[in-house]
């Protein structure tokens, strides 16, 4: 009995209403039409996040002996450091960038990425003496002005 009384009311309430919508109103201008937007273009899906992390894992799970792709090395390691907050990754760059600078003290590879990895955790200082040290061996002096500007 109670919906019969709902659905009677509900009826009751709405008939006629139609016909006040479709008169136009006296007390203000008419509402400007909406206009018809176009479609927009199906956009492909993101990538799983988790599926992404994984794949930087294996990624770096295969550079950890590649002494020839460092760079990529520790810019996966601060990647991924940078995204999951794992401490490990930031404490793996700054080992791997300071065994770097060790076998290799006049490459400019290896002292631009240990500023890097220096300023990622904060020790600014150690990453202006590692910059002072990279200065010299930079080609030009647009390579380490970047990385001056970080730090400041």
């Amino acid at each position: 009995m109670y919906r019969f009384v709902v659905a009677v009311a509900l009826l009751v309430s709405c008939h006629g209403d139609h016909e006040r919508r479709s008169e136009p109103s006296s007390e203000g201008p008419p509402a400007a039409p909406v206009p018809v937007l176009p479609d927009v273009p199906k956009l492909p899906s993101s990538p799983d996040g988790v599926a992404e992390l994984r794949a930087i894992g294996q990624d770096i799970a295969k550079l950890r002996d590649d002494t020839i792709n460092r760079p990529t090395l520790i810019n996966l390691l601060l990647g991924r450091a940078s995204i999951a907050g794992g401490l490990q990754d930031y404490l793996d760059a700054l080992s791997v960038t300071e065994a770097w600078v060790k076998a290799s003290p006049k490459d400019p590879a290896a002292w631009k990425a240990r500023v890097q990895a220096l300023s990622r955790v904060h020790h600014f200082a150690e990453a202006r003496i590692a910059l002072e040290r990279f200065k010299p061996l930079a080609s030009s002096v647009g390579d380490w002005q970047d990385l001056a500007a970080t730090l400041d």
